[in-house]
């Protein structure tokens, strides 16, 4: 394919998702996966709650201090909390859900019967492998928001201290791309973690432009969804802090679902013929 052709399958690949997830049977992963980010926006918010507070009030205190664990003071730093909950399932969790949706949405593009448990298992059973395929995003993710930690106690201009989240932002994203068919290797192509990375450059020729437009068009819904949480923050000053609790949710399920977009657009590429340019000899 040539670039412009390229181009247009990312868009159709990306609308074959949109159709394909009318289906609920492909949204259990990222269900899941947004449960748990909810569960641990929600123990935040209700700290002091006896429920969790034995648990949750600790935490915060080990993690921000005691001022996080006052009225509002915790829901300014609560998108800060929920970022950083999302990098440890993002790290440890969304590469099995990523495995277990590429199986799901290839058995839904082939209309094949449900197979959603043997799905599941295969994808519980492969997560080592779906685990190390993930190294190079993981990686990336993690070195990428500890040097953003790190930002205050380096001296820089304004200017350049204003550029690095969306530098960092966006060199994830050129990650992301790079590595978005790591768990259809895994799972689709029945590679081993390290041979999954290996085939990875395979996937460039015909396969990265198609992910990049995919993703690329999610991200303005990605933006819109971390702006209101910036937005919802100026409740906290209108004495209307829970606001930004909602906000925080809202932007995980706008995850979860971008995510679930993402991921059916890549396994539909794969199946229209980048899968075919990684087989071994």
């Amino acid at each position: 394919m040539n670039a412009l052709e390229q181009v247009a399958f990312g868009w159709q690949c990306l609308l074959g998702a949109v159709r394909a997830c009318r289906r609920p049977r492909i949204w259990g992963p990222w269900l899941l996966l947004f449960a748990l980010q909810a569960v641990g926006i929600l123990a935040c918010w209700w700290s002091a709650h006896p429920l969790v507070s034995w648990f949750a009030a600790p935490l915060l205190r080990a993690l921000e201090g005691d001022a996080s664990l006052r009225y509002p003071e915790l829901f300014r730093r609560l998108p800060g909390l929920a970022r950083d909950a999302g990098l440890l399932t993002g790290v440890l969790v969304l590469p099995v859900m990523a495995g277990v949706s590429a199986r799901l949405f290839e058995r839904q593009f082939r209309g094949l019967p449900d197979g959603s448990a043997a799905a599941w298992s295969e994808g519980m059973s492969r997560a080592g492998a779906l685990l190390i395929a993930a190294l190079p995003v993981s990686a990336a993710t993690l070195g990428l928001q500890a040097m953003l930690h790190a930002l205050p106690l380096v001296r820089l201009s304004g200017l350049a201290r204003s550029f690095a989240p969306p530098a960092s932002d966006a060199a994830l994203l050129f990650v992301r791309i790079a590595c978005a068919f790591a768990p259809a290797l895994v799972v689709l192509g029945h590679r081993s973690g390290p041979r999954a990375l290996a085939g990875l450059p395979a996937t460039w020729g015909n396969g990265f432009l198609p992910a990049a437009v995919a993703m690329l068009l999610l991200v303005p819904a990605a933006g819109l969804a971390s702006a209101s949480v910036a937005a919802a923050s100026t409740a906290i000053e209108r004495g209307m802090p829970e606001l930004v609790a909602a906000a925080v949710l809202l932007r995980a399920a706008t995850g979860a679902i971008l995510g679930m977009l993402a991921s059916g657009a890549i396994t539909l590429a794969w199946l229209g013929g980048v899968g075919a340019g990684t087989e071994e000899s």
